[in-house]
C-alpha cells in the first residue's frame, strides 16, 4: 500500500500541522481545562484533561521511539476508546506516525487484512484484546496499552514532536468496501484538525 503524497508536490509547499500539537500540546498549560470524558461499562464517567492527556502522549512517543517506531510507521491500535487510547494514538501522531484504530470487535480476519494492508509496524493492545492479537496471522510485535505510564513533566517537556505537514498521513480508518473486503481511508493531519474544528463549532467539543 503506498502510503506517501503525490512525488510532484515537495514537502516545501506544505505548512506544518500535527494533530497532538495542535488538539493537546498548545492546550495542556490550562491545567482546568477538560479534554474528554469517558463512560465505561459500568456508566462509571472518568474525565482527563488535556494537560493529563499530553503527559500520557508523551509516554506513549517515548515508548514507541524505544520500539523503534519511526515517522511514516504504521501503529495499529486495538481498543476501546478510552484515555489510554488516546494517549497511544495521540502519541502515535507526535512521534510522527500513522495511527489506524481499529476496535476489539474486528475479526481475526479482517485484523490480519488491516495489518497486512497498511504494513503495520507495531500492534498497541488492551489486554481485553489478546485473543484477537494472538490469533491475527503474521502480526508484528505488540506494545499492551496498560503497561506505557504517563510521562513526568521532565520527560514530557523533552520528548519532541514530529513536525509533521499538512498533507501527511494521520490516521488510516478501516471501512468495509462495496465488495466486503477490508480497506482503509486515510486522513491527513490537515483533514483531522478540520474535523476537529467542525466539531467544536457545531457541538461545542473542547472548548
Amino acid at each position: 500500500m503506498k502510503l506517501r503524497r503525490a512525488p510532484q508536490r515537495r514537502r516545501s509547499e506544505h505548512r506544518l500541522a500535527n494533530v497532538t500539537r495542535e488538539l493537546v500540546e498548545r492546550r495542556a498549560a490550562e491545567v482546568k481545562r477538560r479534554a474528554f470524558a469517558f463512560v465505561d461499562e459500568t456508566d462509571v464517567i472518568s474525565r482527563v484533561s488535556l494537560a493529563e492527556l499530553d503527559r500520557l502522549a508523551a509516554g506513549w512517543t517515548a515508548a514507541l521511539q524505544e520500539q523503534g517506531v519511526r515517522p511514516g510507521d504504521r501503529i495499529v491500535v486495538v481498543a476501546d476508546s478510552g484515555a489510554a487510547w488516546c494517549g497511544a494514538v495521540f502519541g502515535a501522531l507526535k512521534a510522527g506516525a500513522i495511527a489506524v484504530p481499529c476496535p476489539p470487535s474486528l475479526l481475526p480476519g479482517d485484523l490480519a487484512a488491516v495489518v497486512r494492508i497498511c504494513e503495520a509496524r507495531r500492534i498497541v493492545a488492551s489486554t481485553a484484546a489478546q485473543r484477537i492479537v494472538a490469533t491475527t496471522e503474521a502480526a508484528p510485535p505488540v506494545i499492551w496499552l496498560e503497561e506505557v505510564v504517563p510521562a513526568d513533566r521532565a520527560l514530557a517537556a523533552a520528548v519532541g514532536t514530529f513536525e509533521t505537514v499538512t498533507d501527511d498521513i494521520a490516521m488510516l480508518l478501516p471501512v468495509s468496501g462495496a465488495d466486503g473486503s477490508m480497506r482503509l481511508a486515510a486522513h491527513t493531519h490537515d483533514s483531522t484538525l478540520r474535523g476537529a474544528a467542525r466539531s467544536r463549532h457545531w457541538l461545542g467539543a473542547g472548548r
